[in-house]
């Protein structure tokens, strides 16, 4: 039997397959997407399976992975509409330059669409337990708190062997499934206004997947206290629950990106997923991205990850108001072809934070920073106004990888802290047996969940008595005042600030907390339009350039104290390579 052939594609057409004849007659035509019949679109994942599968259309073969044909009959039959888009098959995927300009259209396509049916693949046994039970639980949730749910479930942080149950284990089979690691499935759940979730012949309503999420996500973090991670069936579980809550987040605040800003933070925000072509990182999230971007940057499968990293930045300095592209150049893995301050789009590496001082502070916005320059592009050189501030002292050296066991955890966190601690007292000049303000201030700065309130002396406080009882393994690890899956989420992200991070004294009296790569001598600078102090290396037999090491939290200059002092240096202009 033939292979199928594609038929050329005019501007703005699309092919739809037509499933009104069902499996055994499928059919593909092509259509301008203005014109185009009632679709409905298709969500899932390739899961990096081969294309060895078979699919007859118009009595031609086609190939298509396996997940396709698995899902294939449970679409057509919940299909409310006659026709189905599906990238792998309404899209020449062996044609770079078709993908060129069908990418464009996607947000149309999955906006346009009646619905969207998002095929998570084949039912098993527990998929099909848990899919039963959530929407039980849901509606409980409109009752009662979520805690006494899951232990009235029999999975609650007291219960035995959570995570051998029934439910638990449904819960991990579903939610770890590829589709909630996949980065393009998050604009094709966002941009639809129908979405329906369908696990082999079992079908999930929209409302239930949201409402379970964030119990969900918090109640895991819970039980990470209690259960080592290497007990977890999926280490990446969490990933999954975030994904779904960050879906409907958007979906609720509306999909658009309303500033250049927005769509940089949200190319950070997916990044972790996956995508077979790395330039899928960007391209996935053009439907959701600011307009400008859009048009600015021209979608083609021949250009390399620095090509689009070097598009997207120049984007960003035309259109974005503030520095924010350098706090994004501050993650782990930089591109070594790429300048300091251009963050690789196409591969981002872990935050050293997690970017949660980006939505605090405002350090290098002066109340007359309007009539600053912003900073301009020479080539592969960016100038930018600043002010020198501090320079790096001393150092605690970061462990390499956190550990898995939570208990190992906390000890190495106790480690680091007493030493963070030291440093602290003997750069302030403290004697006492208490804890400087400049220390737990640094210490919760890049952990704190800082919508809920501004944090206290007593909140360190309850901090470091969590960590002391799980790391001692006390059995009242459970009974302080703030909600365990609070502190259990601090735990997670002090350990990662003991990996990523590095926590430093400064010739100027003050601590801080900035990326593994600050070393003694890097300069502390506050640059105009900037977030947070920006930490600063001159280049090798050139103090007049220097290279961006990344974002910092610095005591006593996060809230604009250096434009309010006597004296301070002059303005300068910092060129970064």
């Amino acid at each position: 039997m033939s292979s199928y052939i594609y038929k050329p594609l005019l501007p703005r057409q699309i092919r739809l397959l037509d499933i009104s004849q069902g499996l055994s007659r499928l059919q593909i035509i092509g259509c301008d997407l203005e014109l185009a019949p009632a679709y409905s679109t298709v969500s899932y994942s390739w899961n990096d399976e081969p294309t060895d599968q078979v699919l007859r259309i118009d009595g031609s073969n086609l190939k298509a992975i396996r997940n396709i044909m698995l899902g294939l009959p449970h679409l057509i039959e919940n299909a409310h509409t006659n026709y189905l888009w599906i990238d792998a098959i309404c899209i020449n995927q062996s044609n770079d330059d078709e993908k060129g300009y069908q990418v464009p259209l996607m947000k149309e396509i999955y906006t346009r669409c009646e619905e969207c049916l998002v095929w998570l693949g084949d039912g098993t046994p527990e998929s099909d337990f848990a899919i039963d039970a959530i929407p039980k639980i849901v509606q409980r949730f409109s009752t009662q708190d979520p805690a006494e749910v899951w232990t009235a479930e029999g999975i609650g942080t007291t219960s035995d062997n959570v995570l051998q149950l029934p439910l638990w284990k449904g819960l991990t089979e579903l939610f770890s499934r590829p589709w909630f690691k996949r980065l393009w499935t998050f604009q094709e759940a966002v941009l639809p206004a129908v979405v329906v979730f369908l696990c082999g012949s079992k079908t999930i309503p929209c409302s239930d997947m949201d409402g379970i999420a964030v119990p969900l996500l918090n109640h895991l973090t819970s039980l990470e206290l209690v259960y080592p991670k290497s007990d977890f069936e999926d280490a990446s579980l969490f990933v999954g629950f975030l994904k779904l809550i960050r879906v409907f987040r958007y979906r609720t605040i509306g999909p658009m990106s309303k500033t250049a800003a927005d769509t940089i933070k949200l190319l950070y925000t997916t990044g972790p997923w996956r995508s077979t072509n790395r330039l899928d990182k960007v391209y996935g999230i053009l439907g959701l991205a600011d307009s400008s971007l859009q048009d600015f940057l021209v979608v083609n499968y021949h250009k390399s990850q620095v090509d689009v990293s070097r598009e997207v930045a120049a984007w960003y300095l035309l259109h974005g108001k503030d520095l924010f592209l350098l706090h994004l150049a501050s993650v782990e893995r930089k591109k070594k072809t790429l300048p300091s301050w251009i963050p690789n789009f196409a591969g981002f590496g872990s935050h050293w934070c997690r970017g949660s001082l980006w939505k605090i502070y405002e350090t290098g916005i002066e109340k007359n920073s309007s009539s600053r320059p912003l900073p301009t592009r020479l080539s592969d050189e960016l100038h930018v106004l600043g002010i020198r501030v501090d320079q790096v002292r001393e150092i605690v050296p970061n462990r390499a990888q956190p550990h898995s066991l939570e208990i190992n955890k906390c000890i190495g966190i106790l480690e680091w802290e007493a030493k963070c601690l030291a440093l602290s007292k003997s750069t302030t000049g403290s004697n006492t047996r208490g804890v400087p303000d400049a220390h737990w201030k640094t210490i919760l700065a890049t952990i704190w969940d800082h919508h809920l309130q501004e944090p206290k002396k007593g909140d360190y406080d309850d901090l470091m008595t969590l960590v002391k009882a799980v790391a001692s393994q006390a059995t009242d690890v459970m009974n302080l005042g703030m909600p365990k899956q609070v502190l259990a989420a601090q735990i997670r992200r002090l350990s990662q600030t003991q990996s990523r991070g590095k926590f430093f004294s400064t010739t100027g009296g003050r601590v801080g907390l900035g990326p593994s790569m600050v070393q003694p001598g890097d300069l502390i600078c506050i640059l105009y339009h900037g977030f947070t102090p920006f930490i600063l290396r001159p280049t090798a037999g050139d103090d007049q350039m220097f290279r961006l090491v990344g974002d910092s939290y610095v005591s006593g200059i996060m809230r604009g104290e250096v434009f309010e002092a006597d004296s301070r240096l002059p303005d300068e202009t910092f060129v970064l390579v």
